[in-house]
């Protein structure tokens, strides 16, 4: 599967093999997120070992863009979930949410629409 980041560069679920994984499920115009933004962004900063995957949804990549610049996310990826394939994927049904995948690529653990 093809997926772009908001910037339009191509990214590969390939590049995460080996290393463990948080994807955060967001969407521009959520509140929740905009509060969450600041946790996030310290833990991707305190946990080197881990990368972390912001995956946007529910607008145009424009509007995603623009959202992970203003909530100063925009320093580690974040995908651009047009259609909603990976929120599906992982059994997302409402942000914020998260999944957490261990380095062999196993799902270890979601937490959906928490706050």
């Amino acid at each position: 599967m093809a997926v772009k980041t908001v910037t339009g560069a191509a990214f590969s679920g390939s590049s995460l093999a080996g290393h463990g994984a948080v994807l955060w499920f967001w969407a521009p115009g959520c509140a929740d997120c905009v509060k969450l933004a600041p946790a996030v962004l310290a833990a991707e900063q305190a946990n080197p070992g881990v990368t972390f995957i912001g995956v946007a949804g529910l607008a145009d990549a424009g509007a995603m863009k623009k959202a992970a610049a203003s909530m100063h996310i925009d320093g580690f990826t974040q995908l651009a979930d047009l259609r909603g394939v990976l929120w599906r994927k992982f059994g997302v049904t409402s942000h914020p949410a998260f999944a957490f995948i261990d380095k062999n690529g196993k799902l270890m653990d979601r937490m959906i629409g928490f706050l």
